[in-house]
């Protein structure tokens, strides 16, 4: 009975298998025939722009900022120590050269020089003396040697003390205007006692950095424009001295000019806009920056070449607000590409179309 059983069921599980099979078999032959017969698909080819690289004059312009600074100028301290007797300037007031500024007292040394010019008025008579005698054979050279020494010394001292009196005068040490003042009368002043700032500012120097890249092609007396805040007037400055190491922390090298400043129309410290135009160059690649693939051991550029886009290493100089100067690795006539630089890969096949 169980054998009997058995076998139905077999066959009724044969049946539904060619059954089942019988059902899908056609859609499954007809998907298969779809997928082998559907056209393959075309791979797009990326379209992208390039410039044709050409020579062309090159007159670039750095720009950068800067700081004016007074032509002159000094913090003024005493060089001895004591009680200011004058002060004989005003704030903000023009001194010349020389002027005395600021006097402590020296009462006591100048008890002292008249004490050492006694000395001397009595080893002159005495010098004078020994010298007659000398004169006759009176005395020997020895002698009168002794006494010539003994001026000689008492001149000395008086010297030195006039050195010390000297110390106790401050003077202008060139013309200019004074700044504010620190110190009054009766101020006990040392040489560590801040008395006053005196600047000349009828000239101003312009300080400022350049990269050092661009160090090359500035040059002592080339002229340079700046403009400062609050002032639409562009003003004309010199270089008069260019430092001769670049800085290895910024990689800049520091410049100065020299700017007249007879109408005081600059202060010191303000700061400015500066523009140097560097010497013009009559064969220069110029490619927009936008072209221009930073890497890591260089830098780089696509040129098309066969219908495909090739990478290139290239050397790069001078920059300006748009485009980049190339020194090696492009060469008149390539044809670089400027735009979808990213979508780009190495001996991709690409379409161009070239700008005029």
């Amino acid at each position: 009975m169980k054998s009997s059983i058995r076998t139905v069921i077999i066959v009724l599980g044969i049946g539904s298998a060619i059954a089942a099979t019988a059902y899908f078999a056609p859609q499954f032959f007809e998907r298969k025939q779809q997928i082998v017969t559907a056209p393959a698909g075309k791979i797009a080819i990326p379209s992208v722009k390039g410039m044709i690289a050409q020579a062309k004059e090159l007159a670039s312009t750095i720009r950068t900022t800067g700081t004016i600074l007074a032509f002159d100028e000094v913090e003024l301290h005493t060089e001895a120590v004591g009680l200011a007797v004058q002060v004989n300037f005003k704030e903000g007031q023009p001194v010349t050269k020389s002027q005395l500024l600021v006097k402590l007292n020296d009462a006591e040394l100048q008890a002292q020089i008249k004490k050492a010019q006694l000395r001397v008025a009595l080893a002159k008579d005495r010098e004078f003396r020994q010298k007659q005698l000398l004169n006759i054979q009176g005395i020997s050279q020895a002698e009168y040697d002794i006494a010539l020494n003994e001026l000689s010394s008492a001149q000395a001292e008086v010297d030195l003390v006039k050195a010390q009196i000297a110390k106790t005068e401050l003077r202008a040490p060139f013309s200019g205007n004074i700044g504010l003042r620190y110190i009054s009368v009766g101020s006990y002043v040392t040489p560590q006692t801040r008395i006053a700032g005196l600047s000349n500012i009828d000239q101003v120097r312009i300080e400022f950095s350049v990269p050092e890249q661009y160090a090359r092609l500035v040059s002592t007396g080339d002229d340079i424009e700046f403009t400062i805040q609050g002032d639409e007037k562009t003003y004309t400055a010199s270089i008069i001295a260019i430092d001769p190491q670049i800085d290895p922390s910024t990689r800049s090298v520091r410049i100065r000019a020299l700017a007249p400043n007879a109408q005081r129309q600059f202060l010191p410290g303000t700061f400015c806009q500066v523009q140097v135009k560097t010497t013009k160059l009559p064969k220069a690649i110029m490619i927009p920056s936008e072209a221009l693939i930073h890497a890591l051991k260089g830098q780089n550029v696509f040129l098309y070449r066969g219908g495909t886009a090739q990478q290139q290493e290239v050397l790069t100089g001078i920059r300006t607000e748009r485009e980049v100067q190339i020194l090696s690795g492009v060469e008149v006539g390539d044809t670089v590409i400027i735009s979808g630089i990213l979508q780009l890969r190495p001996n991709m096949n690409i379409q161009i179309n070239v700008a005029e």
